[in-house]
C-alpha cells in the first residue's frame, strides 16, 4: 500500500508501508525523510475501513487505493503545505545557487579582496601615522620631516601595489556579478594615474589633480563590483555599506574641488591671502579627517566581504 509523503522541500511523492520507521530520499532535493511510526496508524485505519468477505466467497465492492491516497492526503492541513513552500522559497531567496556559489569559489576573488583588504590597513595606517609624525616634528623639529616623507611614499607604494593586485585577482569574478567590467575599468584608471604620476614627478599641478581625479574614478568603478558583490551573495549590508563609501567619495572629492577653488582665489588676489590662506588650512583639516574615516569605511566593507565569501 503506498502512502504519501511531503518533503521539507515541498515535494509529495509516495512510499510503500515498508518503510515505515526508515528513512527515504527525496526525489526533488536529496534530503532523508523520516517515517515515523505514525503511517502504521494510518494504514490500520485503512484496512479497518476495508468490506470483509461475504460467507458465500463473493467478494464485496471496497474503496480504490487511489481514493485511500486521496482521502489520506485530504486530511493533511493546508497551512502545512503553504508553510513548506513559503519555507521553500524563503530559502531559495537566501541562499545562492550552488553553480554560482561554486563559481565564485573556484575564482580568485575571495583572494583578491584580502590582498585589498591588508594593502588598505597598510595605506591608512602610514597615513595616520605620517600626519601624526609631520605635526609633531613640525612643532618641535622644524624641517625633521624629510625622512618621514620617503617613509611615507614607500608605504603608499607598498599599499597601492597590493591593491593592484588584488584588484588583478578579482578579475576572475564570475559574469553573474552585477557591475563585474567595473574591475577592469578601475585597473585601468589605476593604470593612467600611475603614469601620469610618474610623468609629472610633482612638477605638473595639472597633471597631479588628474591623477588624483583617475584615483577617485578608480575607486568609484571597484565599489561598484562591491556592490554587485554583495547582491550575489544575497548580503545587503554589503551593499548599503559599498554605497555610503561612495557617498563619502564624493564628500571628499567636493571638499577637495573647494579648497583649490578657494587656493586659486586666493592666488588671483580674488580674496584676501589671509582669508584663502585660512580656510584652505581648514578645508584641509577636514579633508584630511573625512579621507582617513573614509578609508577605515573602506576597509570595513573589505572585511564584511571576507566574511561573507567565507560564508559562502
Amino acid at each position: 500500500m503506498a502512502i504519501d509523503v511531503t518533503c521539507e522541500c515541498g515535494r509529495e511523492f509516495g512510499v510503500t508501508n515498508d518503510s515505515v520507521g526508515r528513512s527515504v530520499k527525496c526525489p526533488e532535493c536529496g534530503s532523508w525523510v523520516r517515517m515515523s511510526d505514525k503511517f502504521s496508524s494510518v494504514e490500520a485505519e485503512h484496512n479497518s475501513n476495508a468490506i470483509p468477505r461475504s460467507n458465500n466467497g463473493s467478494e464485496a465492492l471496497s474503496t480504490p487505493k487511489t481514493k485511500d491516497r486521496t482521502s489520506t492526503s485530504s486530511r493533511k492541513p493546508a497551512k502545512s503545505k503553504q508553510a513548506s513552500s513559503e519555507s521553500r522559497q524563503s530559502k531559495k531567496a537566501r541562499s545562492v545557487p550552488r553553480r554560482h556559489a561554486s563559481a565564485l569559489h573556484n575564482s580568485s576573488v575571495p583572494l583578491g579582496i584580502t590582498w585589498m583588504y591588508y594593502g588598505l590597513l597598510i595605506g591608512v595606517i602610514v597615513t595616520v601615522g605620517f600626519c601624526v609624525m609631520i605635526m609633531v616634528f613640525q612643532a618641535e623639529q622644524p624641517g625633521q620631516g624629510a625622512p618621514l616623507l620617503i617613509l611615507f611614499g614607500l608605504g603608499i607604494v607598498v599599499a597601492a601595489g597590493l591593491m593592484i593586485i588584488g584588484k588583478l585577482f578579482c578579475l576572475s569574478a564570475p559574469s553573474q556579478i552585477h557591475g563585474n567590467g567595473g574591475v577592469w575599468l578601475s585597473l585601468a584608471f589605476d593604470g593612467f594615474a600611475v603614469l601620469i604620476s610618474i610623468v609629472q614627478r610633482g612638477q605638473s599641478p595639472g597633471l597631479s589633480v588628474m591623477a588624483n581625479l583617475l584615483t577617485v574614478a578608480s575607486l568609484i568603478c571597484f565599489l561598484a563590483f562591491l556592490k554587485g558583490l554583495g547582491e550575489f551573495l544575497k548580503q545587503q549590508d554589503i551593499a548599503d555599506r559599498a554605497a555610503s563609501v561612495l557617498w563619502l567619495l564624493f564628500a571628499n572629492v567636493a571638499l577637495w574641488l573647494m579648497q583649490l577653488v578657494l587656493m586659486s582665489f586666493a592666488t588671483a588676489r580674488a580674496v584676501p591671502r589671509d582669508v584663502g590662506s585660512m580656510g584652505s588650512g581648514m578645508l584641509g583639516v577636514v579633508l584630511i579627517g573625512l579621507g582617513i574615516f573614509s578609508l577605515i569605511r573602506f576597509a570595513g566593507l573589505l572585511s564584511m566581504c571576507r566574511s561573507a565569501l567565507a560564508k559562502h
